[in-house]
């Protein structure tokens, strides 16, 4: 079960909430410098959900952390690992499901066998799978390969979080932030959540894996 049939009355990491705006500066031609004018520009967007990414434990600051619900990709389908359930992006894969079959078979013996040692690991890994439910509203996503799909699966890009000023946000049981609630991820969904955001922002590059 992705989601609770009983959400509680407060706000979780992980809620899906409606009615919020986000916002993100955009600089062009960086550094800016304070003699100068420079130029910016504040992109504003209000998604109709996000999903709050700050931990349920912090949800006392006045600030929160959100991502936008967006549509999921239409490459996704072309894996028929991920096709038959889109929430395997969410966990550990083993190497030969994390591509499509015809590009595992264009990969090398000697990297197949490299990844193969390494064994299951995340893949597309910005991304997260929001399960379909009946609250949220379906779309038709196109194919490369001419088909459609309908579906009412979401994602969010690790990419795209965004802090959000919020005095009610002191109290996350206020009535007011529970008004924007739509969808409480169970227990086990919520984990897989944190583990791949704490792996997302955790990875250590190779030049400082010593």
């Amino acid at each position: 079960m992705s989601y609770e049939e009983r959400p509680d009355r407060a706000l979780r990491f992980g809620d899906v909430v409606e009615g919020f705006v986000l916002s993100a500066s955009r600089i062009d031609d960086p550094p800016m410098r304070l003699a100068e004018s420079g130029r910016y520009q504040i992109e504003v967007e209000r998604p109709r959900y996000c999903a709050v990414m700050t931990p349920c434990c912090s949800l006392r600051s006045g600030c929160v952390a959100m991502s936008p619900l967006q549509e999921v990709l239409s490459t996704f389908f072309e894996n028929p690992c991920f096709e038959q359930d889109l929430t395997r992006i969410n966990r550990l894969v083993r190497p030969q499901d994390a591509l499509p079959p015809e590009r595992w078979r264009r990969v090398s013996p000697e990297e197949q066998q490299r990844r193969l040692e390494i064994g299951p690991a995340y893949t597309l890994q910005n991304y997260f799978i929001f399960a379909p439910h009946d609250l949220l509203p379906p779309y038709t996503v196109s194919r490369r390969d001419g088909k459609t799909v309908k579906t009412n699966a979401y994602m969010v890009d690790f990419h795209r979080i965004h802090r959000v000023q919020c005095k009610k946000v002191t109290r996350p049981e206020e009535e007011a932030l529970l008004a924007t609630k739509v969808l409480q991820l169970s227990v086990e969904a919520r984990s897989e959540l944190r583990d791949k955001l704490t792996w997302f922002f955790g990875r250590i590059p190779d030049e400082d894996d010593v």
